[in-house]
């Protein structure tokens, strides 16, 4: 039940942000409703792990996590120890970290959240939005069980945008 809501729900998600065009609107109103879902299911079921619903689920829920909009739920989450101790993907981990600090208006400490800027020649860039001590951030990923350097991280987000955008 709980694994099937949280497949589904990504589904829908990865649909919604992979239509060539799509308005801010509808993408802010279902994370709204996202949020919403995943309180409840937490409430209910606990928080999603690995062990519970398979690394997939539970990697998913994290993808989603990171979209929410109520930043106390994202952060109770993210503290909770159930949430510490499970094997989640880690960069999906770092994302979500990384979204709750810029929602939060913070620096992020992965780099892992992105702006993308179109290019004179029509092509996509992806640049990091600010990062707290920006010099050590290939240290912190790496101590995080990030295994992508963040220079690989932009150049893999930025061909996912190019294949979006066609």
């Amino acid at each position: 039940e709980l694994k099937e809501l949280i497949l589904n729900t990504f589904n829908l998600d990865q649909q919604l942000r992979r239509q060539t065009v799509w308005s801010v609107k509808t993408i802010l109103d279902f994370n709204e409703a996202v949020t919403k879902l995943l309180i409840e299911a937490v409430k209910n079921f606990g928080i999603p792990t690995p062990e519970v619903v398979g690394q997939e689920t539970a990697d998913k829920f994290v993808i989603l996590l990171s979209h929410c909009t109520d930043l106390k739920f994202i952060s109770s989450v993210i503290q909770n120890p159930t949430f510490v101790k499970a094997s989640f993907n880690r960069e999906d981990v770092a994302i979500a970290y990384d979204n709750l600090l810029v929602k939060s208006g913070k620096k992020q400490c992965y780099g892992s959240v992105l702006k993308f800027k179109e290019m004179k020649d029509g092509t996509l860039k992806s640049f990091p939005l600010p990062i707290a001590d920006r010099k050590n951030v290939e240290r912190r990923r790496k101590e995080f069980g990030i295994k992508t350097t963040l220079t690989k991280y932009i150049e893999n987000a930025s061909k996912v945008l190019i294949k979006i955008k066609r």
